[in-house]
């Protein structure tokens, strides 16, 4: 009798460790450098085994977890398996420095059950008014010496410790969150944001918003000079913008002069003052046409954007004009009609340093209100990139403003006032 009492004692105790629920264990694993989270979604593989769950994981769950490392690297990780309710139909994101993270919960309680296929919710890029703490380091657990401005839903402080690519290197970062305190606390793990691999695991810890820090960006942008040229078959390297730059620029400039036209495609960090350069900067002999646009997400892409045209059609400004390769300064000016949207007169002006190479030249003439309002340019090089040292100098009159033929006329007509009233 003891030893019937004995057995279903221990059955007992072993089928109180098991659900009666049994769900699909299966995972897929995506790397690129391309391919986006939704396209991923629909082209899935998730098959495997129908097992039994543990007591304390009574629903089948289907994860998504999408992340974006600043090397560039992109990782999607899919899986369906038992999960725990508390922890169902959630959608929540982290913004730091070195990463973003989101990831997508759905759930289904029946046996055997396939859950819906998650979505990860779109990046919001709004500003929320919170500042948190912010640094990154892939090789010990780093101070912040900064804040970083939150967006979207993302008003919590956390600092992460993970595995968040398929790289050997930990990764530590602090920044935004939409994660509450029942997903962050004291070095909480979080298993579901790591790689795929039992001896690392990813560790939150909840930090609070801070306004003493200086507030810098921290954007990480992919970076090519000479986009278009043929011998510039490597991939764009990326880099982490400088304090002050808050976007990733494209710009495509078409440079007409002494029977050239070339077209030039840059991609680089910039500030968002920079987004609308859109237009002309044109002389008697020379015409250089500029368009630029910019996203503000971690290596985000666009497409380089199309050159603006050129109207023929004359506006009535007239400006002095003149174009100086090899000088700051213009010895000898004549009068250029503006034409289309050239609404201002520009004095621009180009250095680029190439090591010990220093290439200048000035212009005169015609420009456009979007040139003149993004205003002048610095793209400074160093150790992190190829880029050459240029600087740009614009110059406009305002609106309006007299044109060099009417300032002209009107000196003269004021002398000849003088000369009448003194009867010289």
């Amino acid at each position: 009798m003891k030893r019937i009492f004995l057995a279903l004692f221990v059955t007992s105790a072993l089928l109180s460790t098991v659900s009666s629920l049994s769900c699909t264990f299966c995972n897929d694993l995506s790397l690129s450098e391309k391919l986006t989270a939704e396209f991923y979604l629909k082209r899935i593989n998730c098959q495997g085994k129908v097992l039994p769950c543990p007591s304390e994981e009574d629903v089948c769950g289907s994860i998504i977890t999408h992340s974006i490392s600043n090397e560039a690297s992109f990782q999607v990780f899919f899986w369906r398996t038992c999960w725990k309710p508390q922890a169902c139909n959630r959608s929540e994101s982290a913004s730091t420095p070195g990463v973003h993270i989101s990831y997508s919960v759905t759930c289904c309680t029946t046996d055997g059950c396939t859950p819906l296929r998650p979505e990860l919710k779109a990046e919001n890029a709004t500003k929320n008014g919170v500042l948190c703490p912010a640094c990154f380091s892939n090789r010990e657990p780093c101070t912040a010496n900064y804040s970083i401005p939150c967006t979207g839903e993302e008003r919590h402080c956390l600092t992460l410790q993970g595995k968040f690519t398929t790289s050997n290197m930990p990764v530590y970062t602090s920044g935004c969150s939409t994660f509450a305190e029942s997903l962050c606390r004291e070095n909480q793990p979080l298993y579901f944001l790591t790689y795929p691999d039992e001896k690392s695991q990813t560790r939150c810890t909840k930090v609070t918003s801070t306004t003493n820090l200086v507030t810098r960006y921290f954007i990480w942008c992919k970076i090519c000079q000479n986009c278009l040229a043929i011998y510039n078959s490597e991939k764009p390297e990326a880099i982490l913008c400088s304090h002050d730059e808050d976007v990733c620029v494209y710009e495509r400039t078409r440079i007409m002069y002494a029977g050239s036209d070339t077209v030039m495609a840059t991609q680089r960090c910039g500030k968002s003052s920079e987004c609308n350069r859109a237009g002309s900067i044109r002389s008697s002999t020379k015409t250089i046409l500029i368009n630029t646009t910019c996203c503000n997400q971690n290596m985000c892409q666009r497409p380089f954007p199309t050159v603006p045209s050129i109207s023929n059609d004359v506006n009535g400004l007239v400006c002095p004009t003149c174009y100086y390769p090899n000088s700051d300064r213009c010895l000898r000016y004549n009068n250029l009609q503006c034409t289309g949207d050239e609404k201002r007169c520009v004095h621009y002006t180009r250095t680029e340093n190439q090591g010990r190479y220093i290439v200048m030249e000035t212009l005169h003439g015609c420009t456009t209100d979007e040139i003149c309002e993004a205003g002048s340019m610095l793209i400074q090089a160093d150790e992190r990139n190829t880029f050459s040292t240029i600087k740009t100098d614009i110059r406009c009159t305002e609106s309006g403003a007299i044109t060099w033929s009417s300032a002209i006329y009107k000196f003269l007509m004021i002398t000849y006032t003088a000369l009448c009233v003194l009867d010289i």
